[in-house]
């Protein structure tokens, strides 16, 4: 029975992020965290989903709604520069200070806390400028690195720049997204390669998640507002019931 609810938390999260762009790391990590897994148990069974999932998002994307805009290759720049050498970081710090640090409640407000800029400081970071993004990016990492809960301020980061094809934005969130859990994956195996367990059945999840993505497609444009709302709401609760857990 655990195994079918591991399962059906896949399929929902990877449709959540299929729609709006994020979901499988700040929809899964309190879930699996509240569900008693350890934050490295979380990274290693959710970003393989992450890595799959923001890939054939990316295929979709392009496929039905033919990307013409080019991606603003900078931002990948700042994502190799900053983002993951901080990513680096946090993990290093989970090796080194895992038993002391309470991840139940870090998550959580993490969560909560990104969740807040993102909803109230959107206006704001339009007209950041170069050095703020570079900080913001480092810090990003940092905090994915230690929580796995990045992808919130990541989508906040690219969502503020002013485009109208929000489908091109969606695409760049699925793209940094996809570095973001490849490089923190790869990263994650050779720092505790001693402690690597793959979780998933690739002939359930593959063609699970390409399922998924489909359907997050079709409904993107439809619900995708109205989607980062329940998405939000359903991040804080789970992230209010691991608070408290933790406590």
């Amino acid at each position: 029975m655990d195994v079918i609810i591991l399962y059906i938390i896949i399929f929902f999260i990877s449709t959540v992020q299929s729609i709006a762009g994020v979901g499988v790391l700040v929809l899964g990590t309190p879930i699996l965290l509240v569900l008693n897994y350890s934050i490295i148990e979380t990274m290693f069974f959710l970003l393989p989903v992450s890595i799959i999932s923001s890939l054939g998002n990316l295929v979709l994307i392009n496929s039905i709604f033919k990307i013409k805009k080019k991606v603003d290759l900078k931002l990948i720049k700042y994502f190799f520069i900053f983002c993951f050498p901080s990513i680096c970081l946090g993990l290093i710090i989970i090796k080194k200070f895992n038993e002391l640090i309470n991840f139940n409640i870090l998550v959580s407000i993490i969560i909560i806390f990104s969740i807040i800029i993102k909803i109230k400081s959107k206006k704001f970071l339009v007209n950041l400028n170069k050095n703020s993004k570079k900080i913001i990016t480092f810090f990003i990492g940092l905090i994915h690195g230690l929580t796995n809960s990045g992808g919130t301020l990541l989508s906040l980061f690219i969502s503020s720049k002013e485009k109208k094809n929000t489908n091109l934005i969606r695409f760049e969130i699925h793209l940094l997204y996809f570095f973001l859990a490849i490089t923190q994956f790869i990263f994650l195996c050779f720092l505790l390669r001693n402690e690597f367990e793959f979780y998933l059945n690739l002939y359930i999840v593959l063609p699970m998640i390409i399922i998924s993505c489909f359907i997050g497609n079709i409904l993107a444009n439809k619900i995708k507002e109205i989607s980062l709302y329940v998405i939000y709401l359903l991040a804080i609760i789970s992230s209010i019931i691991l608070f408290i857990k933790g406590i």
